[in-house]
């Protein structure tokens, strides 16, 4: 719970092929009033998700929530 609202939290890469670099991303879904979903995705390359990088992107995703 964040805020009134359930919030799902998913962490994910993303392989796009051999000459193409990975992602990495946080989704944040929560859902509104039982018919609309709200999402906030944080999506850099992998090799970004370093030292601060990583707590910045990490506190984006922290941060959602719905009032």
């Amino acid at each position: 719970m964040r805020g009134s609202a359930t919030i799902y939290q998913f962490e994910y890469n993303i392989d796009r092929g051999i000459n193409v670099p990975a992602l990495k991303a946080i989704s944040v879904i929560a859902e509104r009033n039982q018919n609309t979903l709200i999402t906030l995705t944080v999506v850099a390359p992998l090799e970004k998700w370093t030292g601060s990088a990583d707590t910045k992107y990490r506190k984006m995703a922290k941060s959602f929530q719905l009032t």
